[in-house]
């Protein structure tokens, strides 16, 4: 077993950290997934995905995410009956529950699937990213960056870290092997 984290963003509006996990107990391949967690840094509180997205982004964002699936498919293989596991997952009526498969990254919006959610294994994670420049009357003005990426990597939250270098940024693995 393994756990690999990784810091996605972390800048005075938002943190979001993303957990990879794989086990092997023997059979074909070891057991993989992925998942995220966000925070609000003006509130403390986890964030859901619809405490992020304006109400019109709200049904934008499935159609977006349908897609770019679509657009994609021939990569990876997608399972018979995807599309009703994307909108479980992101449409209206699921967003308030999603909280473990996004994440914020310094260049956009990360949506993901698990193997096995839409695609066989073989395809691992599959991620989708959108732009903060597509973002637009989709996300709300709160969460947009407030330094774009190509101007670095942004402000720490006050109290939050007393020093915060370029190095921080990244992955942290944690190994267990258990007999």
């Amino acid at each position: 077993y393994y756990a690999t984290d990784t810091i996605a963003r972390l800048d005075d509006i938002a943190f979001s950290l993303i957990t990879y996990h794989s086990s092997f107990t023997g059979g074909a391949h070891p057991n993989n997934r992925q998942t995220a967690i966000n925070f609000s840094l003006k509130n403390g509180e986890a964030l859901c995905l619809s405490d992020v997205l304006l109400p019109h982004g709200e049904t934008v964002l499935e159609g977006m995410i349908l897609d770019w699936l679509q657009e994609k498919a021939s990569d990876f293989g997608l399972f018979e009956g995807y599309s009703s596991v994307v909108t479980d997952k992101f449409g209206k009526a699921g967003l308030a529950q999603q909280d473990d498969a996004w994440y914020f990254s310094q260049s956009g919006l990360v949506v993901f699937f698990n193997p096995y959610d839409i695609t066989p294994h073989a395809a691992g994670v599959v991620k989708l990213e959108f732009t903060y420049d597509t973002l637009d009357g989709i996300l709300q003005p709160d969460y947009f960056p407030s330094v774009t990426p190509n101007q670095g990597s942004g402000s720490v939250a006050a109290g939050m870290v007393d020093e915060l270098s370029e190095e921080l940024y990244g992955s942290f693995s944690t190994v267990e092997y258990v007999e």
